[in-house]
């Protein structure tokens, strides 16, 4: 296989592992946005939009 191609799956599966490791640490905060927000409309546009959760992230893989 070309190198760029796997790459790419290499990449791919770096960014699911990470989806599934924050959905997995933070599912009762991601749960709580999507149960109390009306607009949003599953969790992956929770997990990828909402801002405040991402700060939320950012400072728990800061301060841990």
């Amino acid at each position: 296989m070309n190198t760029t191609i796997l790459t790419l799956i290499s990449l791919i599966a770096l960014f699911v592992i990470f989806v599934i490791f924050i959905r997995l640490r933070f599912d009762k905060e991601i749960k709580v946005i999507f149960e109390k927000d009306p607009a949003a409309t599953n969790i992956l546009e929770v997990i990828f939009s909402y801002s405040g959760l991402h700060a939320l992230i950012f400072y728990h893989i800061a301060h841990k």
